[in-house]
């Protein structure tokens, strides 16, 4: 748990954030106009250490990137859940096989008939 803190401590969405319009060439003024909201509020998320996950959002679909995929990738999570599907569909598979040797062991011992 401590180390999660620590990572979180170290992530900075804004930073990320003023990056991305660095590489895009995107004013606060510019952001703030494909957002809707007054420039000033820009300059408060860009300096803000957190940000509301709707707001995160509507910047991410303003800049046309996936903030939320980079956060994932610093904080090390990758798709968890798709690696435990993943693992019980080997899992299905391993007793299917185990079910079609017992089918053939009870029809060679004479069930089943």
């Amino acid at each position: 748990m401590k180390k999660l803190m620590q990572i979180q401590s170290d992530l900075k969405v804004n930073e990320l954030i003023k990056e991305e319009m660095k590489k895009q060439a995107v004013s606060s003024v510019e952001l703030a106009e494909r957002l809707h909201i007054a420039p000033s509020s820009v300059y408060n998320i860009l300096e803000s250490d957190s940000i509301q996950v709707a707001r995160l959002e509507t910047i991410s679909k303003a800049l046309k990137i996936n903030f939320f995929r980079i956060v994932a990738e610093q904080i090390n999570i990758h798709e968890p859940a798709n690696e435990k599907i993943e693992s019980l569909e080997e899992q299905v598979r391993d007793q299917r096989k185990e079910n079609e040797i017992l089918k053939e062991v009870i029809t060679l011992l004479g069930g089943n008939k």
